[in-house]
């Protein structure tokens, strides 16, 4: 395939999407990068899709939801950390899957009904975005997309820019 295109993305997320759990875990992703090369002749073509979103799961209610009481619901970057601002959350780091989770209570009411929700949210944080940034770099493929672009947050660039700088070089001396 690879001598028909220009670049081959690899969208390597959504990883769990029916129940709580990782987005993309870095070893995952590097089994699904080391597969596409396998696959192709030319790895500079290859482009490793990067999230930049979570997935925020109900895992428990007491009472009863009124109909609008969101479900699952797929925040990006910004929302996570406004959800995290807004209910004190403290995210918990998974080295193994380079991600973060948390988990909160959502209170809801129509004036009818009302509940309180247990979510449960896994997110590509600016650390897991760089650590699959690296795994692009170490595997030595084509590069990086992002999904999508306005989801990232200042903290997202800056790990991006950490790699993205160009390096200092010594010369010799003569």
């Amino acid at each position: 395939m690879s001598e028909h295109v220009d670049q081959i993305r690899i969208m390597a997320y959504d990883y769990s999407t029916d129940r709580p759990g990782p987005i993309a875990p870095v070893d995952w992703v590097r089994s699904v990068v080391r597969a596409a090369k396998d696959a192709v002749d030319d790895d500079s073509k290859l482009v490793l899709g990067v999230p930049l979103y979570g997935r925020n799961w109900v895992v428990g209610t007491t009472g009863t939801c009124p109909a609008d009481a969101p479900g699952k619901v797929d925040p990006n970057q910004r929302e996570v950390d406004a959800l995290l601002a807004q209910y004190a959350a403290t995210p918990q780091r998974d080295e193994a899957t380079q991600e973060a989770t948390f988990t909160y209570q959502r209170e809801s009411s129509d004036g009818a009904t009302s509940c309180t929700q247990t979510r449960e949210v896994h997110y590509v944080d600016a650390a897991g975005v760089r650590a699959r940034v690296d795994v692009a770099r170490d595997e030595r493929i084509g590069g990086v997309v992002f999904w999508a672009l306005g989801y990232g947050t200042d903290a997202a660039w800056a790990a991006v820019a950490e790699v993205a700088r160009p390096r200092a070089v010594e010369l010799p001396v003569t």
